[in-house]
């Protein structure tokens, strides 16, 4: 039974790192539709944590994304190599905002109170974007409450 589950986990995440490389509408779409229910799947988080570094925008993007959706402990590396990439300056901006995310959403952890203008100051070059804006207004209520 175990095998069928490690089996079924292996193709959603291969499914959803072929809609990650396609990096559409569409398929980011596809997504956030199917990614809240395996977030916090173990193969998930693991192979997450080592693709935030990828060459690939669409897999950064995913990678940030799983754990922005998981509920995982991150560690100290896990917090940086975020950090790093929310830092990025690159062509597509969607990767930076989803490692502020996945940052946002651990708040109030002191390690992430030392970076929160940082993470603020990435959000809010988001809140007018259509496709994300409500989540980035989501993280920045969440820092600074009105």
């Amino acid at each position: 039974m175990e095998n069928n589950i490690e089996n079924e986990s292996y193709k959603k995440l291969k499914k959803l790192i072929e809609l990650a490389v396609l990096n559409t509408g569409e398929s980011w779409d596809a997504i956030d539709e199917e990614l809240p229910q395996c977030a916090n799947d173990e193969s998930f988080l693991n192979w997450a944590r080592l693709n935030l570094n990828n060459e690939n925008s669409g897999l950064r993007d995913l990678s940030a994304t799983v754990l922005e959706k998981s509920n995982c402990n991150l560690v100290d590396e896990n917090i940086k190599n975020l950090e790093v990439l929310m830092n990025e300056d690159d062509e597509n901006p969607y990767p930076s905002f989803r490692a502020a995310c996945a940052l946002a959403s651990r708040y109030p952890d002191k390690r992430i109170k030392a970076i929160d203008n940082e993470i603020l100051a990435r959000l809010n070059e988001f809140i007018s974007d259509t496709s994300v804006g409500d989540i980035a207004k989501k993280y920045i209520n969440k820092i600074k409450p009105k």
